[in-house]
C-alpha cells in the first residue's frame, strides 16, 4: 500500500475521509483526498499535497482557523485550496475553512495549511525566519 515510502490510499481532489492501516501511532488516519502522509526518514512523517507530493506547512501569523498569510505571502506560500466542500466541513482534524479572496482553505487542527511555490529542501532554521514550520501530524 506504499508508493516511495507515501501512503496514496486516496481519490485526487476528495474530501472524503481515508482510513489506511499504517502510519505513526497514535495519529487520525483521516485526511482530506488531496493530501498524503508521508514518511521522510526514519519516523519523521509530514503532511504533503497531491498532484506534485509538495509538502505542507503552518504559519506563526495564522489566528485559530484565520489565514493572515494574502496577496505576496499567498504568492509565495500558497494555502492549500479545498477543492471542494463547505466551510466548516471536517475530515478527522482538517476543518475547511474561508480566506479573504472568498476561497476555501484547509487547516489541520485549527492552523491554516500552505504549500510552498519553491518547495525546497532547506533546513528549519531558513522556514522558521519566515514563520513556517512543516505541517507534522
Amino acid at each position: 500500500m506504499r508508493c516511495t515510502r507515501t501512503m496514496i490510499l486516496m481519490t485526487l481532489f476528495s474530501t472524503a475521509a481515508i482510513a489506511v492501516d499504517q502510519g505513526p501511532a497514535g495519529i487520525k488516519m483521516e485526511h482530506p483526498g488531496d493530501t498524503a502522509l508521508s514518511e521522510e526518514g526514519s519516523g519523521n512523517w509530514v503532511y504533503k499535497s497531491f498532484p506534485g507530493l509538495g509538502r505542507l506547512y503552518i504559519h506563526d501569523g495564522d489566528g485559530a482557523l484565520v489565514s493572515h498569510c494574502n496577496e505576496g505571502c499567498a504568492s509565495a506560500w500558497p494555502p492549500l485550496r479545498a477543492s471542494i466542500g463547505k466551510v466548516g466541513e471536517q475530515v478527522g482534524d482538517w476543518t475547511i475553512i474561508a480566506r479573504d479572496d472568498g476561497g476555501r482553505q484547509w487547516a489541520y487542527k485549527g492552523h491554516p495549511v500552505y504549500t510552498r511555490f519553491h518547495d525546497l529542501q532547506e533546513d528549519a532554521q531558513s522556514l522558521a525566519a519566515e514563520g513556517f514550520h512543516l505541517l507534522t501530524p
